[in-house]
């Protein structure tokens, strides 16, 4: 399954349409006014999905993972000489990124590859393409890129 992230422009919170491979809406996801910043992740119809919300004091970005208002995990940057390097606690998923931070890999304990995600850098807005193994993961890793967004914008 494919899905395409991309960013709307001219939005004070943040806002972005996922798409899947048809060209058809699959997810709306909202940035809420809060402190923390905090993403919701809608469907198509509007239903609230889950959301990641930054934790506010850490030493190193932390985004907390929700899906059915309950925390399930959470994404903390951590430290790689060259790239990105993310602590997931979330799924027993591993996430690595390239040198540029531009290339992920999302693992699960048994280095079977769960999907990648590749930011488009050519692009004025942020725009990533998910390719997901199972498309019963499709929200998770969405969840995931959100996270993985969220922290890239901070630096």
């Amino acid at each position: 399954m494919i899905l395409t992230f991309k960013q709307k422009a001219l939005t004070f919170l943040g806002r972005y349409k996922v798409y899947d491979e048809n060209n058809n809406e699959v997810y709306d996801v909202k940035g809420k006014f809060t402190i923390p910043k905090k993403f919701v992740v809608c469907d198509a119809s509007g239903n609230e999905l889950g959301a990641i919300k930054g934790k506010l004091i850490d030493i190193f970005p932390t985004f907390r993972i929700f899906k059915g208002g309950k925390e399930v995990g959470h994404v903390k940057k951590g430290i790689k000489i060259f790239g990105d390097k993310f602590k997931v606690n979330f799924n027993n998923w591993k996430v690595d990124g390239d040198y540029f931070g531009w290339n992920y890999t999302v693992v699960d304990e048994n280095q079977n590859i769960i999907a990648t995600l590749s930011k488009h850098v050519i692009n004025l807005f942020d725009v990533y393409t998910l390719n997901i193994n199972n498309p019963e993961n499709a929200l998770d890793v969405m969840l995931l890129a959100i996270a993985i967004d969220m922290e890239k914008a901070n630096q």
